[in-house]
């Protein structure tokens, strides 16, 4: 399912990163690469073919194949750079990742090796198994210096190791969401030809009216610097995420508008969101009822709260990161605005009241939710817990400029 934008990114651990197989990231990389140069292959042997085709095919049947025949060249030659581009940005992200991981184990080593028995926590934080204490009567009258030698070595192990875990999460995120933006410059044809359409008509309509179009520019981690430092003064431990620049502006809007306290409330809104669509539906928080009843709970928290149009704005800009699955980015986008009418209709209701108010919605079928065929379906036509998830990064539908 798609995240909100504005909250808390998890923290990378060294178990984590250190316990990552990247081959995989190379069979992939080269897989992709192998898939291009055999669509390439089959695109030219089709073309040579079709421009034989003038000796024994004329006439209007004939030229309307050859017509068809150039368009579907086209998209192929498009899906081939496409396809090319994502290897590429496989095998530079995997290299990447590769060293700065390289750089964290070496560290870590150097750690365990120190004369100060050091070791390495989870989050990176490099200690002494002996405390200060024990340092300073083992070294007697020298611990002075001694003692400034530990802690500087310490620091600087620390320095690199939680450097490099941010680093690693940086170009694992920003990794994905270029392959995502890859994926955003296939041709519409190949788009729609490659997406599971429902029978339901109005469903089918859901599907392709409920699209955006990517960022025009990459998402980044937000925020940052002085504004990062501010919040992290009321809450030290508030992390970054990444953001689409229409998201972030949508952010530093609300900032501007209502101090950076703002970006904790709708954080709180949007844990508040979490732990009521967990306690409605606990057997279906992904991509079924629970994740409905939370996208719409949500914006009707945040529409309460800041206005419709600014949720509404802010909402529809995350899914600009881009590749979202169509059935998914349909289904966040519809349970969005249900949540953003619930406010409207009731704008004063409390938030136990809107709770019962967005159950109701989705127990009546007003809301989407994936159902076991991995398509969008009405919500009072799946089974609770029954939903087949779409996978994670999808071929993106063209967007409808909502």
């Amino acid at each position: 399912m798609s995240e909100y934008g504005g909250g808390y990114v998890e923290a990378y651990t060294v178990p984590q990163v250190l316990g990552w197989n990247l081959d995989t990231a190379d069979v992939l990389g080269r897989t992709i690469g192998s898939s291009a140069e055999a669509l390439e292959d089959e695109f030219v042997s089709s073309t040579r073919k079709v421009d034989q085709s003038y000796e024994y095919w004329d006439g209007t049947a004939g030229d309307a194949a050859r017509d068809r025949a150039t368009e579907d060249k086209s998209d192929a030659i498009r899906t081939v750079i496409v396809l090319e581009s994502v290897s590429k940005v496989v095998d530079q992200c995997g290299s990447s990742i590769r060293s700065t991981i390289a750089n964290i184990r070496d560290k870590v080593a150097e750690a365990e090796e120190s004369d100060y028995d050091l070791f390495v926590n989870p989050d990176g934080a490099v200690q002494s198994r002996r405390s200060n204490a024990e340092w300073i009567d083992e070294w007697g009258l020298l611990w002075v210096p001694k003692l400034a030698a530990k802690e500087a070595e310490e620091f600087s192990l620390q320095c690199e190791i939680q450097g490099s875990l941010t680093k690693v999460m940086e170009l694992d995120k920003l990794g994905a969401e270029q392959v995502a933006r890859c994926l955003e410059e296939l041709s519409d044809n190949v788009k729609r030809g490659v997406t599971a359409v429902p029978t339901d008509p109005a469903l089918a309509e859901i599907l392709r009216k409920y699209q955006t179009d990517p960022s025009e520019d990459g998402a980044t981690l937000w925020p940052s610097g002085e504004l990062l430092n501010a919040i992290r003064m009321i809450n030290p431990g508030f992390e970054p995420t990444l953001m689409t620049p229409e998201e972030a502006s949508k952010m530093v809007e609300l900032v501007a508008t209502n101090g950076p306290q703002a970006l904790l409330d709708l954080n709180d809104m949007k844990a508040e969101a979490e732990s009521a669509a967990i306690e409605q539906f606990p057997d279906s928080t992904g991509d079924g009822h629970g994740d409905a009843f939370r996208h719409t709970y949500w914006n009707a928290l945040m529409a309460q709260k800041y206005g419709a149009e600014w949720t509404g704005d802010f909402a529809t800009a995350h899914e600009g990161t881009g590749a979202n699955s169509p059935h998914r980015e349909a289904m966040d986008l519809h349970n969005n605005e249900l949540g953003r009418k619930l406010a409207q209709q009731h704008p004063d209701a409390t938030p136990e009241e809107m709770q019962q108010y967005v159950r109701d919605a989705i127990d009546n079928g007003d809301a989407i939710v994936i159902g076991d065929d991995s398509q969008i379906n009405w919500s009072d036509n799946v089974v609770p817990g029954s939903t087949k998830n779409p996978l994670p990064i999808d071929i993106p539908l063209p967007g409808s400029g909502r």
